[in-house]
């Protein structure tokens, strides 16, 4: 096991996308697998990562993309202590 510390480059790097599913009018909130993937591996962490699946799809003949959200709370968790630490020096604590 090893402490994240870079939570906050992480999230910095994400873009929150705003989407509908082709053929329905429910607006979804989140990220794409692409740029999720571009993110880990502009931060060092390479392709071999469970926040995203890249999967060959035999009935269409092109890539599913998936993504885990769950596994991006270590990185939120990680950014807010980041952030607390910075507040504290600002602030003299």
């Amino acid at each position: 096991m090893i402490t994240l510390t870079d939570g906050l480059d992480i999230i910095d790097m994400l873009n929150p996308i705003k989407y509908n599913r082709i053929g329905e009018t429910t607006t979804r909130f989140g990220f794409t697998s692409q740029a999720l993937k571009e993110v880990m591996i502009n931060t060092g962490y390479g392709t071999d990562v469970a926040v995203y699946s890249e999967q060959y799809n035999m009935d269409t003949g092109g890539t599913s993309w998936g993504i885990a959200p769950t596994q991006l709370i270590a990185h939120l968790v990680s950014s807010i202590k980041e952030l607390k630490q910075r507040i504290e020096i600002l602030e003299g604590a």
